[in-house]
């Protein structure tokens, strides 16, 4: 009983705002290009997002004030059913999720009630989770916590980058939406609330948020959150000994102890004979190999 879903617009927001962005239109009508980046190597999800809408004619706008009658009349005036978000970076006012008729889906990348917030998947790596997942829930006023339609976990692998383990929640995700998108206009959803006891916020990291204070992580942990922060561009520090030591990602760990150099025994780091750029460093379970700056 599945058909086609029939995309009428699709809205991206407008970048960062500056002095100049109140003078210009609240929301505006892309043309083709218009919607891409202007450097050819790069292929953000917008630049996908244009393509798509470019290829089939489907409207393309830019948003720089949700709540504005205009934003509000335009996306009216495609009398929508449904309005399905991912990763804006903003919440929808009240005056947008009253749009569509059967309301609004949020495809969230963590298993709510727990790692709500606008950056999940580097909390995934924080905290040390062994599993990530996709939800998709209703949009309210809050943040992320909605009544739940559909969630999905899967185990994250050892080692994985976060473009990986991101790649992974957009493929389930686009999955898990199209079900859900159905389920809802069948109205044969189950809408599950959110048990506020076990929900979690994070917001975006900061920079004590790049520092790992190894004497209280296991190296596994150590490893797997550095291979996933690296990207970032942050500044990396593993804190021993009470001093942080800058670096510029991790290659290995051993729950063992690994060949120590006799006139380094009995320390928290070293630096083994053969590459003066890593450093093993001592942690709660185990040695972490990190390259140091």
């Amino acid at each position: 009983d599945e058909g086609v879903i029939d995309i009428c617009a699709i809205v991206k927001p407008a970048p960062r705002a500056t002095r100049k962005s109140a003078e210009l239109p609240a929301i505006t009508r892309l043309e083709s290009s218009q919607g891409r980046s202007s450097l050819p190597m790069y292929d953000s999800p917008y630049d996908i997002f244009a393509r798509f809408a470019e290829n089939r004619a489907i409207p393309l706008y830019e948003v720089r004030r949700l709540a504005d009658p205009l934003t509000v009349a335009t996306l009216a005036a495609h009398e929508p059913d449904l309005i399905c978000v991912a990763c804006y970076p903003s919440r929808l006012p009240r005056v947008v999720l009253d749009i569509p008729r059967l309301g609004c889906l949020n495809v969230h990348p963590s298993l709510l009630p727990d790692n709500r917030g606008p950056s999940p998947l580097f909390w995934v790596f924080r905290l040390g989770y062994t599993h990530a997942g996709v939800t998709i829930h209703f949009m309210d006023e809050g943040f992320d916590s909605g009544a739940i339609v559909m969630q999905e976990a899967f185990p994250v692998p050892e080692g994985i980058g976060y473009m990986k383990l991101e790649d992974q929640c957009a493929e389930l995700g686009g999955k898990l939406l199209a079900r859900a998108v159905w389920e809802v206009y069948l109205k044969r959803e189950q809408r599950i609330p959110q048990d506020e006891a076990q929900s979690s916020y994070h917001s975006y990291p900061t920079a004590e948020d790049f520092v790992v204070p190894v004497a209280e992580w296991n190296a596994d942990h150590v490893y797997n959150f550095f291979r996933g922060a690296k990207i970032w561009g942050e500044a990396m520090k593993v804190r021993v000994d009470g001093r942080d030591i800058p670096i510029d990602g991790a290659t290995d760990y051993t729950l063992d102890t690994p060949d120590i150099p006799p006139e380094q025994q009995g320390k928290n780091a070293f630096k083994p004979y053969k590459d003066g750029n890593l450093l093993w460093v001592r942690c709660k379970t185990g040695w972490a190999c990190v390259i140091a700056w």
